[in-house]
């Protein structure tokens, strides 16, 4: 696949891709979506479980650093 193709579709060594043929007897290509699911443990934190409210400030202070 041409380079200018993949990094219009945003894809990276691994990445799948979806073809599609579409009405015209054509092909249509997409990168394919990943469940969600698919996240669960891709971040190790070893410490005590946080509650939401925690996980707000969390962001709300990281977000904050950003733009200072």
């Amino acid at each position: 696949m041409p380079k200018a193709v993949r990094d219009d579709l945003g894809l990276a060594p691994g990445s799948r891709v979806v073809f599609a043929r579409d009405g015209d007897g054509g092909y249509r290509i997409a990168r394919q979506a990943r469940p969600v699911a698919r996240l669960a443990g891709s971040l190790r934190y070893d410490g005590a479980p946080k509650s939401l409210e925690e996980m707000d400030q969390g962001v709300t202070d990281a977000v904050g650093e950003a733009y200072r």
